[in-house]
């Protein structure tokens, strides 16, 4: 049966108590200083655009299969996989306002119900539309570094797998919610427009539930990704 499709996000998902207890404040603790400085030579505005490439760093994820009554442990075993990103936003001073639109792979190498582990195949996507707000650093003469997090809405789904020790369970599954993200960078300054830069990101993002029975709910999961990248202002 094919499942029904659900844009609403899980209201007892654990991004929720996160954004509420530590993003939003720390968002507003970053936002703050840029808002309320007023215009002069040492606090011009610079707009800028970009993009960044680089892998996902997650391995694992964890889920529940559900047999319509009773409930077994499982799992994904995951390979690394691409993950890019095209951002824009404002700098003044030490802070930087941005919007960011993210997308990557997700490429499973096996599944494991119970104490079963079978290898199987397939390919899933994930998406995160986020707003950003960072805090900078001098590190050294053209060098700085930056720390900032971001919430926003995003999307996950996982593909339909081949059965596992007799059962299909691991079946097609999908959710869109909140996501928050953490990020720490260092840049460099190539000339008065241009940076070249590192960095690591943290995104939690919506456990996808397949709505079948039998079926899969997956938890959901703080995703890492390492990705070079390049800014330019206007």
């Amino acid at each position: 049966m094919k499942k029904e499709t659900r844009m609403h996000a899980n209201p007892r998902a654990p991004g929720g108590a996160i954004c509420r207890r530590l993003v939003l404040p720390v968002l507003a603790a970053l936002a703050g200083p840029v808002l309320a400085q007023t215009p002069g030579p040492s606090t011009a505005a610079h707009y800028y655009g970009g993009v960044h490439g680089g892998v996902n760093l997650i391995d694992k994820w964890p889920a529940e299969v559900n047999f319509g009554g009773a409930t077994a442990g499982g799992s994904l075993k995951l390979e690394r996989s691409l993950h890019f990103g095209l951002f824009a936003g404002q700098e003044r001073d030490k802070v930087r306002l941005e919007l960011e639109y993210q997308r990557g792979r997700v490429e499973v190498e096996s599944a494991s119900l119970g104490p079963v582990t079978q290898a199987v195949s397939g390919k899933g996507r994930y998406q995160a539309l986020t707003a950003n707000a960072y805090r900078t650093f001098e590190l050294a003469p053209r060098w700085n570094g930056y720390l900032g997090v971001g919430i926003g809405w995003g999307s996950v789904d996982l593909p339909q797998l081949a059965a596992v020790s007799g059962c299909n369970c691991f079946r097609d599954a999908s959710e869109n919610g909140l996501v928050v993200q953490a990020r720490v960078g260092a840049e460099y300054q190539i000339d008065a427009e241009q940076f070249v830069s590192a960095q690591l990101t943290a995104l939690r993002l919506p456990g996808p539930d397949s709505g079948t029975t039998p079926g899969v709910r997956y938890s959901s999961r703080w995703l890492g990704a390492l990705s070079l990248g390049y800014r330019r202002r206007f």
